[in-house]
């Protein structure tokens, strides 16, 4: 079954519960929201692990979203292994859902016991009958995935919470023509952070590219970030030719939203040549995919896994400033330009991590929470032809840390050692002067 991120709809449970005081810690200015409860079915097929014992396993799971809450996935009491868990002494009470039960998971060949590992609400509150068949697993003790088989056969697990499906990403970079040289950009959904990765933004940008000259192809894209970009404001990519030729042409493209300028970049595409020379550089000696460490983003429909386990939140954790990763996708999109978006998209995602690395009690926890940290500037050359559904390594060595900025460049080669793109990326490693929070809703930076 292939899953995705299923939209609100008729089903969707929404109950407004009033406004409390715990809603305003994310608003410092002493806003007070409204406290939100939203269940929503969803297609997945979803389970629940204690290292390797399943809990539970389920196709029929609901969202629970709460303000001030991270998500969390209900499952149906009649798909949990009852003989796996034990009742708990522990009793809550929450005024917006009802009186709740715990359990234990009980100790096993495979996995040892875990105190109030998952709770349910046996007789919710009105409006949240939704409930009362059902119960949840805490993920931050127990493992909890999405499970999706693609395609080609294999079974990939992703961990919950997740934000979204590769679809959602591909919507938002499949931009569509709104006037001569003007495309919209597709809303997104809503998400804590709120801010799209650069990469996603270049992605964009080499779409509304080949749209704009579609008989060339592309072979480089250069971005420079200026300010966060949302999800959920309307966006608008213009593009005009700098120099348009038989050979060449260069275009160049500008996102604004609500009328201020985002990112702005250039395009370069090439009307194509035989080859005189030929050559590719060498791919490192890695492990393969399956000796890596999962390490998924949240999203359905691609495969992410971390060379060594390189990619780590722990801030403690010390290491040689570089992260490889292999990368593929469960789709392949009809549209080259799509297929080149999907190839750039993650360009963004290591140079700041790398450059991290080496420095003990400075990691990814810190960044956009006690450092100001965000891409600046990226550029990618596209060298040879790109299929997502394989396997491609992404080799991330930063070469560079100081004055507050990092720089990375990085190769991509495909599972059998062709390169198939090389790139650079500039960004920032600042302290902060500033509460996140007073700003644009945490937004002022961040271009990961």
């Amino acid at each position: 079954m292939t899953t995705g991120w299923v939209p609100m709809s008729e089903s969707v449970t929404t109950a407004d519960t009033g406004r409390v005081a715990s809603a305003s810690e994310r608003h410092p200015r002493g806003e007070r929201n409204p406290h939100r409860i939203t269940v929503r079915p969803v297609d997945w097929h979803a389970r629940a692990y204690a290292g390797e014992l399943v809990l539970a396993d389920s196709t029929g799971c609901v969202v629970v979203q709460e303000s001030g809450h991270p998500d969390r996935l209900y499952f149906p009491r009649d798909d949990v292994h009852w003989d796996r868990l034990t009742s708990s002494d522990t009793e809550t009470s929450c005024k917006f859902k009802g009186a709740a039960e715990y359990f234990t998971v009980s100790a096993g060949r495979t996995a040892d016991a875990i105190t109030d590992a998952a709770w349910g609400y046996p007789v919710p509150v009105e409006g949240m009958d939704a409930l009362a068949s059902r119960v949840a697993f805490y993920h931050e003790k127990i493992r909890v995935v999405v499970v999706e088989q693609w395609p080609d056969g294999s079974i990939v697990e992703t961990d919950f919470p997740i934000w979204g499906d590769v679809r959602t990403v591909l919507g938002m970079m499949a931009v569509e023509p709104s006037g001569r040289h003007r495309f919209a950009v597709p809303v997104g959904p809503e998400t804590e952070r709120d801010v799209v990765e650069g990469g996603q933004s270049l992605g964009a940008f080499l779409v509304a590219a080949a749209k704009t000259e579609p008989d060339k192809r592309i072979i480089s894209a250069t971005a420079h970030f200026m300010r966060p970009v949302s999800f959920v404001k309307e966006t608008a990519i213009e593009t005009r030719f700098v120099q348009r030729g038989k050979s060449f042409s260069t275009v160049a493209v500008d996102l604004a939203q609500d009328g201020d300028a985002k990112v702005t970049g250039l395009v370069l595409l090439d009307g194509g040549a035989d080859p005189i020379i030929a050559h590719d550089a060498p791919m490192p000696a890695v492990p393969g995919p399956a000796e890596s460490v999962p390490c998924d983003f949240g999203l359905t429909g691609r495969e992410i896994r971390a060379v060594h386990g390189a990619y780590l939140a722990d801030r403690d954790e010390v290491g040689d400033p570089e992260i490889c990763a292999w990368i593929r996708y469960r789709d392949l999109p009809s549209s080259e330009a799509l297929r080149l978006a999907m190839l750039v998209q993650p360009v963004t995602h290591w140079t700041i991590a790398a450059s991290m690395r080496p420095h003990a009690g400075v990691g990814e926890t810190l960044a956009h929470e006690d450092l100001s940290t965000g891409v600046m500037t990226t550029t990618i050359n596209i060298h040879a032809d790109y299929d997502p559904r394989k396997w491609h390594l992404y080799v991330n060595p930063s070469v560079y840390a100081g004055r507050g900025l990092v720089g990375g460049r990085g190769l991509i080669f495909s599972e059998d050692g062709n390169v198939v793109g090389s790139y650079l990326v500039h960004a920032m490693v600042r302290g902060r002067t500033i509460d996140p929070r007073r700003l644009d809703g945490g937004r002022e930076n961040a271009f990961m």
